[in-house]
């Protein structure tokens, strides 16, 4: 369901698997996925937050592949306003409202920051197969905490 997008019908299956503790008595790795589950549909929320941490400082993002100098404000939910940096000395600076899913996938990634926990390279992951990068995201896949096995598995083979 992730590498398919399908995060909704996936919560639906680890919830319905959490009620029946009869049938699927591993509720701590039921919670692991669903908590996996969590990150991913609030992902760029995430971003947002990490590029929130960067308030009145100068950061870089890239916008069309092209690096784009900001100085965030405010960030609520997915949108942050910043003020551009021009690029030019004699340009004034302006402010700009965008949302985080503006940004392309892999640069929403890189925000994420260093792969060092199994949420994060689930995050990562996401994000390169959203962008189409398979290629990407199967280098985060063995990292992905109890999903590890069935992520590499899904993408050893080619997009159907």
């Amino acid at each position: 369901a992730i590498v398919s997008d399908d995060l909704d019908s996936a919560m639906r299956l680890v919830r319905q698997q959490l009620e029946s503790p009869d049938l699927y008595p591993y509720s701590e790795a039921l919670t692991e996925i669903a908590d996996g589950l969590k990150a991913l549909r609030h992902v760029n929320t995430t971003v947002a937050n990490i590029i929130r941490e960067h308030i009145d400082k100068e950061v870089v993002i890239r916008v069309k592949n092209r690096p784009v100098s900001i100085i965030p404000r405010a960030s609520a939910g997915d949108r942050v306003n910043a003020l551009v940096v021009p690029s030019q000395a004699d340009q004034p600076q302006r402010s700009a409202t965008f949302r985080v899913t503006d940004l392309d996938p892999i640069e929403r990634s890189r925000w994420i920051g260093e792969p060092d926990a199994a949420e994060k390279c689930l995050m990562k992951l996401y994000l390169h197969l959203e962008a189409g990068d398979r290629d990407g995201a199967r280098a985060f896949a063995a990292s992905c905490g109890i999903l590890s096995d069935a992520l590499a598995e899904q993408l050893r083979t080619p997009a159907q």
